[in-house]
């Protein structure tokens, strides 16, 4: 088996209680997290929440306060970087500029004496890999910024790496070369199995690349989910808030039958909304609806669940998206996004309509837990 392919079996990552103080705050705090074999894991948070240490100290490069790290199930919690046998991608790609990029992929086999065959074939088959081959003999200079990330990704697995660790790779390049990239890692992800934890602010990245996503806030882990269920059943408003747009409606249940409730809004309306099983009746809550979710429709003078009469207030021209600001009777506001398909007439400020959404587009957090 050959040192790219070797990767095939991702290990085992996980934090138990970490914690990193810097005098007396807490930039991680008491935090857990396992990554399973092959798993695309990604931190997303804002600056300052804890995301980037959090990589760090997974990598060796930071020591944790407490806590224990372990690696395919060894403590490795007290290990220099160089003893954990991860691969690390920085934004900045941290070539050798004086060395080819031939040179720059030997480089981690030759500290680990590997013999000079079998570098020539790690090296060739990493590009391959990459989709690089033809610039084995180049320098980093002589390389467009996705190249050098791709040379920087090839020589972080051609070890055999246990996992890939990787902070912010992506945060130099433009849109459309960052969308490409966020392809090719996905699917060199998929070739080799790899274990990855991947760092990022960007909340399209995460749910475009990610197996899991642990949205971190002040330094712990606010939710972590499947990208769908962080997106469609977010736990807290400041979840729903930070990935993507969001309508908040506010209500009290009025009943329950499973997961799917009524509530009576403070407007007066009853609406039909999904969520966790544990409300009760009574409760106050606040139901996340994306404006995706919203379609208009002619207005309905009788009106019906998940039907509100409203009256538009502000239109926004995106092009591909129209964006709407409603206003319903109550003073508050919704916004809806539908795709502009080159039919459809742009309704005028001022027109009365109704909005209209599914039942199971609602998801409702406790109001207590609304800003949390």
């Amino acid at each position: 088996m050959t040192a790219v392919n070797g990767l095939r079996h991702g290990a085992e990552l996980r934090l138990n209680r970490i914690t990193k103080m810097y005098g007396a705050v807490a930039a991680v705090d008491n935090l857990d997290l396992t990554v399973a074999p092959g798993e695309f894991v990604t931190l997303l948070g804002a600056s300052g929440s804890g995301k980037t240490t959090t990589l760090m100290m997974l990598a060796g490069f930071t020591s944790p306060t407490s806590g224990e790290i372990n690696i395919g199930g060894r403590d490795v919690t007290n290990l220099p970087p160089g003893k954990r046998n991860l691969g690390v991608v920085f934004q900045n790609y941290a070539l050798f500029p004086h060395l080819t990029v031939a040179q720059n992929l030997a480089f981690p086999l030759q500290m680990r004496g590997v013999d000079g065959r079998s570098i020539s074939t790690a090296v060739k088959q990493a590009l391959e890999l990459v989709r690089l081959p033809e610039k084995h003999g180049s320098f980093p200079r002589e390389l467009s910024g996705g190249q050098q990330q791709r040379i920087a990704l090839a020589r972080a697995i051609i070890f055999q790496p246990q996992a890939l660790l990787m902070d912010e790779p992506l945060g130099a390049l433009d849109k459309n070369l960052r969308e490409h990239m966020q392809s090719e890692i996905k699917q060199i992800h998929k070739s080799l199995g790899a274990t990855v934890v991947f760092v990022t602010h960007d909340q399209e990245e995460a749910l475009t690349m990610s197996d899991r996503i642990a949205v971190m806030h002040n330094g712990s882990i606010a939710q972590i989910d499947a990208a769908e269920a962080v997106y469609e059943r977010p736990a807290t408003r400041w979840v729903a808030e930070f990935i993507g747009q969001s309508n908040f409606l506010s209500g009290q249940i009025v009943s329950r039958s499973g997961e799917s409730y009524l509530v009576a809004l403070g407007s007066g309306e009853r609406i039909i909304a999904q969520g966790p099983a544990n409300l009760p009746i009574g409760q106050q809550v606040l139901g996340v609806l994306r404006p995706e979710s919203v379609r208009v429709a002619p207005q309905n003078k009788t009106g019906t669940a998940n039907r509100i009469n409203a009256k538009i207030v502000g239109v926004l021209y995106f092009g591909h998206t129209i964006k709407l600001r409603v206003r319903l009777g109550d003073g508050s506001e919704l916004i809806t996004q539908a795709t502009r398909d080159g039919q459809t007439t742009i309704p005028e400020m001022g027109s009365d309509l109704s909005v209209v959404w599914d039942p199971t587009s609602v998801w409702l957090v406790h109001a207590s837990k609304a800003a949390a």
